[in-house]
């Protein structure tokens, strides 16, 4: 069960052609639970470049990336849950603690990061 800011996993979304590592920005809260996610994609010259990772950060990046804030989502945990029990999703390794605080300094200095999500994680910083 993800119950932990930093905790990643490969997940389909529908707007990308393949599956994405993602990467829990936050603690679960609420009820139901739900935390935020973003993805990491391939850097482009016309993607966010707040945080780029270079290969070897994790084993999933292969190539120059970046942690794509555009399409930055809340969801509910149970649905990741599921989708790991099911085997939509699969779990990966966490991330490193400097990592965690760049993709969480990334989330406010980002000019993409949607507004809700940006209100969801202060909110979650306030109750910290």
């Amino acid at each position: 069960m993800f119950s932990h800011a930093g905790e990643k996993l490969v997940l389909p979304h529908p707007n990308f052609e393949t599956p994405h590592l993602w990467i829990l920005v936050t603690d679960p809260v609420g009820e139901p639970l739900q935390t935020i996610i973003v993805a990491v994609s391939t850097k482009r010259f016309y993607k966010d470049s707040t945080v780029v990772l270079n290969r070897g950060a994790h084993p999933w990046v292969r190539h120059e990336s970046v942690i794509f804030y555009d399409h930055a989502l809340i969801p509910e945990v149970h649905h990741l849950n599921e989708a790991v029990r099911r085997r939509i999703a699969e779990r990966h390794q966490p991330c490193t603690p400097d990592l965690l605080r760049r993709v969480q300094d990334g989330l406010l200095s980002s000019p993409r990061t949607p507004k809700r999500v940006k209100r969801f994680y202060k909110d979650w910083l306030a109750k910290r």
